[in-house]
């Protein structure tokens, strides 16, 4: 990672988070997430209500 890179994540962290400290603690948080916490909040958030449906044609030339 480069300079600039590392000094945009310490930024982050700190604008976001309040504290850039935490970017070293965010992996750890991260392996605490559990197959059934993704489930719980995607059955929560990706209902049938909150959904947006688009419907993609083709052109047809002539």
């Amino acid at each position: 990672e480069t300079i600039n890179g590392k000094s945009n994540n310490i930024g982050t962290y700190e604008v976001f988070f309040g504290d850039y400290k935490k970017m070293f603690d965010a992996p750890a948080q991260y392996n605490k997430v559990t197959a059934d916490d993704i489930k719980r909040v995607a059955n929560k958030y990706f209902t049938k209500k909150n959904r947006t449906v688009g419907v993609l044609k083709s052109v047809v030339e002539e």
